[in-house]
């Protein structure tokens, strides 16, 4: 009876307010910056206008990630596959809907769209990748212990979160989990979670974008909504993106197992106890269906089910800085790993292979949980292949050879072309440019 009135209250703004850029976007078909495929200044001044709550203080020369709730809502809109950033006019690059998916997402209830953009945010964000801030530092265990201290805490009562109050040095994990990161403290209070209160510095424009949240309120729906997911869906065991930082091939949850989760815990090696637990696989949906109650169907999916086809991909590997350009031109079989591909790149260009490599499968060299590396650090680029990735056309990604010189190549998906058999090597298929010197020799006369 208490669960039913607390959704009774439950307004879900977020909903609204992506319905509002869901439109928007279908409509506008905005285009996207070339370095960090952001949606352009002019479209997301106009977003702004849309939302309930607009970011106030900003103008049409602010980037996207200076607007938090457009921010959110545009990775929210890649992590759900309505959108992608489409590279096939290279002078032009736009955020482009993807139909079919929009359609799914279009037939759900209020309930279930909440859902839908809280798994989104959830299992399948990149904590770095989704921060407001260019380099931001995230915890995921600091995150998860954050939650546990947040549901300690009375509804409905502000908190203070300065370090030298006594409830500040209390919710040390709070602070530095969530509230120290002004992005997801915002993007909390989104979800309708809490609400936070920020430090009054009118004369400073940084604090219109950036700031320090002075005391933090956990709603009603918060804290039930929080405690019911800490024991069923840990964000450590569900997070896919810090689920492959530590080597765990699979992108999606699993249900919740105290074994496992004291495993995880105790930084032990999960993975026999992941894959015997892969047969008993629930969707997310399933594990949160309880806390809504019949209004969410148990078995919908945020993203489609992956179809085991077999086929080659045609791949665009372009290195950077260079003029003219210097491309060269890749088919390879999708279930080759990215350790597969370092080695068709470097043969392309007649490089030895002497030094270390990573691949960046995300829009940015500078987040860790989107790094596959040749070895030390998981996860490894041999224990990955190209299938595990949403690599659909016009994609890019990155690569980087020898982090002393760092030669940097921009990858671009061009094709997928399914087959009844797949290359089992890569196979170079056009090539434009003279490959550099890896190791030139200089002249003492130029000197």
């Amino acid at each position: 009876m208490k669960q039913e009135i607390i959704l009774q209250a439950f307004e879900p703004t977020i909903v609204i307010d992506f319905n509002s850029f869901l439109d928007y976007c279908k409509k506008a078909k905005p285009t996207i910056s070339k370095t960090k495929e952001f949606i352009s200044r002019k479209f997301v001044f106009e977003i702004n206008q849309l939302l309930t709550n607009p970011h106030e203080g900003l103008t049409n020369r602010n980037d996207q990630n200076h607007y938090a709730q457009i921010h959110l809502l545009y990775h929210l809109a890649l992590n759900g596959a309505l959108f992608f950033c489409d590279w096939s006019r290279k002078s032009k690059p736009s955020f482009t809907p993807n139909a079919e998916q929009i359609e799914r997402y279009e037939s759900l209830n209020t309930k279930e769209q909440y859902l839908f953009l809280f798994q989104c945010f959830y299992v399948y964000s990149n904590f770095e990748l989704i921060s407001q801030e260019d380099r931001s530092y995230f915890v995921a265990e600091f995150f998860e212990k954050g939650l546990e201290e947040l549901i300690q805490l009375k509804a409905n009562q502000a908190y203070s979160l300065l370090w030298d109050s006594k409830t500040g040095k209390q919710l040390k994990a709070l602070r530095m989990g969530i509230t120290n990161n002004s992005s997801l403290a915002l993007y909390g209070q989104y979800f309708g979670l809490w609400n936070i209160t920020k430090q009054n510095n009118k004369n400073d424009y940084s604090s219109r974008i950036f700031f320090t949240a002075d005391a933090i309120s956990l709603t009603t729906f918060g804290k039930e909504f929080i405690s019911f997911l800490i024991p069923n869906a840990p964000f450590t065991l569900w997070n896919e993106s810090f689920k492959k930082s530590t080597g765990e091939p699979s992108p999606l949850g699993i249900p919740f197992d105290e074994k496992v989760y004291d495993y995880a815990k105790a930084e032990k090696d999960i993975k026999p106890l992941f894959e015997k637990m892969e047969a008993q696989y629930k969707p997310f949906f399933a594990v949160i269906q309880p806390f809504f109650g019949e209004s969410i169907q148990a078995d919908f999916e945020v993203k489609l089910p992956k179809k085991i086809i077999k086929g080659n991909f045609i791949l665009e590997v372009e290195m950077e800085y260079f003029t003219p350009k210097v491309t060269r031109t890749i088919q390879l079989g999708n279930h080759l790993t990215l350790e597969d591909l370092h080695y068709a790149i470097i043969n392309s260009v007649d490089f030895d292979d002497d030094h270390l490599y990573a691949f960046y499968m995300d829009k940015s060299r500078r987040n860790s949980y989107s790094a596959f590396y040749e070895y030390g650090e998981p996860p490894f680029a041999s224990d990955f292949k190209l299938s595990d990735f949403n690599l659909h056309s016009n994609k890019r990604f990155y690569y980087t050879f020898d982090f002393g010189d760092s030669w940097k190549f921009i990858i671009t998906v061009k094709s997928f072309e399914e087959t009844g058999k797949s290359l089992d090597k890569p196979k170079l298929i056009g090539e434009k440019g003279e490959s550099p010197e890896q190791y030139p020799s200089w002249d003492e006369d130029e000197y």
